[in-house]
């Protein structure tokens, strides 16, 4: 099974080698030929049902020319901020809960109640 995230992301790789591919000119057959790979895989990447390998990947992106490199590279910069951004996320919100429960046991012993604490 796919995650919906990961299927975000091979359809955003998938976009990437679709626009390119058209954008040369080149059928799904052709690409598939000089790699030796079934038009119907290059097809399923496209629609984000799946994604090569990453060195397969490099292959087929640098044969597409230097502008097709490029947009993976700025692609592929893109997923590293939003991954390094949800975890940065995640950690601000795990340390904002810790604060609030801390600064409601501190209310809460101010005024002699009884302070349970809880797992975040």
């Amino acid at each position: 099974k796919t995650s919906l995230k990961n299927f975000e992301l091979n359809l955003r790789w998938g976009n990437l080698l679709l626009e390119e591919r058209v954008r040369l000119d080149i059928g799904r057959g052709t690409l598939a030929r000089q790699f030796d790979l079934d038009p119907g895989e290059i097809e399923r990447w496209e629609s984000g049902f799946g994604s090569p390998v990453a060195c397969v990947f490099h292959e087929i992106i640098s044969s597409l020319g230097a502008v097709a490199h490029r947009r993976a590279c700025y692609l592929w910069l893109d997923f590293q901020y939003e991954r390094n951004f949800s975890a940065i996320a995640e950690a601000a919100e795990d340390s904002q809960r810790k604060n609030n429960y801390a600064a409601l046991g501190a209310i809460r012993r101010r005024h002699g109640e009884r302070v349970v604490v809880r797992a975040a």
